[in-house]
C-alpha cells in the first residue's frame, strides 16, 4: 500500500486519506499545507489537501481522476488530470478558479513543480510513447 508521510524534526508522521488504498503526499508550502493523490476502492485517481487536521477533495472538475502534483505559498496548485481516454493533461487552480492547459502538440501533458509566481514546469511526449519535451510556463 502506497503511504505518504511528513517527516518533521526527526519524527515521521504518517499521512494516509481515509479511505483510500494507496495515498502519496508530492508537496507541502510554508504553512504546512501538503497535498497528496490517492486512489479509492474503485481505483479512481483523487487529490486532497491535509491542513494538519483533516483532508479535503480539491479534484479537477470533470475529469475522470485528478493527481495534484504541488501546491505553493500562494495555495495555487498544479494538477495531471484524467480525460475519458485515459489521457492526462494540466491544469492549475488559481484564485477560486481551475485553469486546464496542454503543452504544445502534446499527446499528453505532465505538470511538475510550481513556484510562488504561477511559474511552473511542464512537459509532453507528442507522440503516444515518444519522447518528453519539458516546458517552463508562466501563468499571467
Amino acid at each position: 500500500m502506497l503511504r505518504g508521510f511528513l517527516l518533521k524534526g526527526k519524527t515521521y508522521t504518517p499521512l494516509t486519506v481515509p479511505g483510500s488504498t494507496g495515498t502519496v503526499a508530492t508537496g507541502i508550502n510554508n504553512k504546512g499545507d501538503i497535498v497528496l493523490y490517492w486512489y479509492d476502492s474503485s481505483g479512481t485517481l483523487n487529490s486532497s489537501i491535509y491542513d494538519g487536521k483533516t483532508y479535503k477533495p480539491i479534484n479537477v472538475p470533470g475529469a475522470m481522476g485528478s493527481l495534484v502534483v504541488d501546491i505553493n505559498n500562494e495555495g495555487d496548485t498544479l494538477y495531471q488530470w484524467l480525460d475519458s481516454a485515459g489521457l492526462f493533461h494540466g491544469a492549475l487552480f488559481h484564485n477560486r478558479k481551475y485553469y486546464k492547459f496542454d503543452t504544445p502538440k502534446a499527446y499528453q501533458t505532465f505538470a511538475g513543480g510550481i513556484n510562488d509566481k504561477q511559474t511552473f514546469a511542464a512537459g509532453s511526449p507528442t507522440q503516444k510513447n515518444g519522447p518528453v519535451s519539458s516546458f517552463r510556463v508562466t501563468f499571467k
